[in-house]
């Protein structure tokens, strides 16, 4: 047993290397060292030689295999080529035969079966003759589009409530269905007020509609798809009024300050031009001011068209007087880098505010304090870009109350005097002020 036991183990160390001098093993010779004696001890095992033979051979099949495959696909690619080749050459042989005889067809493959080309193809060809486009259309701005849609509305469910309150029907007969829809509102009306007399003046009605309308508005029409949904009706059937209206929107755009002036031009009925000057003043974001063209005789028409109409007097009026209102930049022309307004607008607005407290006794001290401490310290001389050779006049900086130290630290006090000289020359100013003097003299007892 002892001896059986010493042969296993010797065999064992044999097979593992560690009996270099015995002859059933591969031999390591004594004078191997490093890297040398531990290969050798590696591949003195069987198992470790089995091992490295095995990843030799899937080695190769594994480069074989790819060789194979990159082989195919370079034969696939040659052949894509040379049929493209023969394709580009055939293109321009086709191209140099119809240069060389213009009179040849060059649609004759239109002509063909269409059974054949069906069955040559799965995608159905096309005679460019039996394909109806739509009809060309002006690509309106985002701006533009929801400014006509919402002036269309307005004026729609305006005349149409109108209609229905007063029984007003205009310059012309409407068409049927537009009687109809009237009569069928006015029912409703009926039904409403049990029978009521609701009716009031135009001016009146026009406020309640105005802010009822824009209530409503601004659920219904807020989101973009809307506008681009907006497709004028046929306004055959609609009134005078609102058929031209809905040609003018149509027709022209509706993007700066000057495409509103011609809408507004354009309408003669003044309840309509009340309308447009109180959307004006809410939707003005939707306008742009005009580059290069100065607005503001069009703010003192403006003005002007607010005579004894207080609700859109103080409207129009806050757009000089209020620093932070961001409608002055449609109407008022810059200077210094800010708008600014002439002297005669200015004096135009402070006319306006004397006549309420004079004639109807309606006194808004904050609003003329304003306008002369205005004339007092933002005053500047200016002038004409186009023309430096003009004469200098007064503007009446409108900056806001973040410009304000920065503009008035560059008005100079020589400036300053120039222009107190210059509004003392003006009768309309001492006239003004005068009258605004008279106010706080005593009365004789």
């Amino acid at each position: 047993m002892h001896r059986v036991r010493l042969k296993i183990g010797g065999l064992s160390r044999r097979w593992y290397g560690f009996r270099a001098n015995q002859a059933g093993g591969l031999v390591l010779k004594r004078d191997q060292q490093g890297l040398a004696r531990i290969l050798w001890k590696y591949f003195n095992a069987p198992g470790n030689v089995m091992f490295v033979a095995m990843n030799i051979v899937t080695f190769a099949g594994i480069v074989t295999y790819s060789t194979l495959v990159s082989a195919h696909r370079e034969r696939v690619l040659e052949e894509r080529l040379y049929q493209g080749t023969l394709w580009i050459q055939g293109q321009q042989q086709k191209e140099e035969e119809i240069k060389e005889d213009p009179t040849q067809d060059v649609t004759e493959d239109v002509n063909m079966d269409l059974e054949e080309a069906t069955a040559s193809s799965a995608l159905p060809e096309y005679v460019s003759s039996e394909i109806s486009l739509p009809r060309a259309v002006k690509c309106d701005t985002y701006s533009s589009q929801m400014a006509k849609m919402s002036l269309f509305h307005m004026f729609y469910a305006y005349l149409l409530c109108k209609q229905v309150a007063f029984g007003d029907v205009g310059r012309k007969k409407c068409s049927e269905d537009w009687d109809r829809e009237v009569e069928s509102l006015r029912k409703q009306q009926d039904l409403y007020s049990d029978g009521k007399d609701t009716k009031m003046n135009t001016r009146a009605f026009t406020d309640t509609f105005y802010s009822s309308w824009r209530a409503d508005y601004a659920d219904v029409f807020a989101s973009l798809t809307k506008s681009q949904q907006l497709h004028f009706p046929d306004w055959k059937h609609y009134p005078f009024d609102l058929r031209h209206i809905c040609k003018t929107l149509y027709r022209g755009e509706m993007n700066t300050i000057d495409d509103f002036q011609n809408l507004y031009d354009s309408i003669e009925a003044w309840e309509l031009k009340r309308l447009l000057r109180l959307w004006l003043y809410d939707y003005s974001h939707l306008i742009k001011p005009t580059t290069g063209n100065d607005k503001e005789l069009f703010y003192q028409r403006l003005i002007r068209d607010c005579h004894n109409d207080n609700r859109l007097f103080f409207k129009y009026s806050s757009i000089l007087l209020d620093p932070a209102n961001r409608s002055k930049n449609l109407f008022f022309r810059p200077c210094r880098q800010v708008p600014s307004a002439s002297m005669k607008t200015v004096l135009d607005v402070l006319q306006e505010y004397i006549s309420l407290h004079e004639l109807r006794g309606i006194a808004h001290y904050d609003a003329i304090i304003r306008i002369v401490s205005m004339i007092r310290t933002d005053c500047v001389l200016s002038r004409w870009k186009s023309n430096p050779d003009s004469i200098q006049q007064i503007r009446i900086l409108l900056p806001t109350d973040n410009d304000r130290p920065q503009l008035q630290a560059k008005i100079t006090q020589e400036e300053r005097k120039k222009c107190f000289q210059l509004v003392k020359h003006n009768p309309q100013t001492i006239q003004l002020l005068t009258a605004i003097a008279t106010w706080h003299k005593p009365t004789n007892q």
